[in-house]
């Protein structure tokens, strides 16, 4: 686990890890998406991934920049 994603615009956290950035957010864009659909959000639980990003927001963390330890 090299970078982890972490969604900026919800009330719950969410957030995931994987080896590549790119892999890191597809992951979080899922997980976001699910937790939308899930409670039948209004607005949101219909866009895409592209969507989300654009309209949530999305902190990235290198892990490997950061020595591996994330308080």
């Amino acid at each position: 686990m090299k970078f982890v994603a972490i969604c900026d615009g919800l009330a719950d956290s969410i957030w995931s890890a994987a080896e590549s950035e790119s892999e890191a957010c597809a992951l979080l864009w899922e997980r976001v998406s699910q937790y939308l659909k899930d409670r039948q959000a209004p607005e949101t639980s219909e866009m895409n991934s592209k969507e989300l990003e654009d309209y949530f927001g999305a902190v990235i963390i290198d892990l490997s920049k950061e020595g591996g330890f994330l308080r």
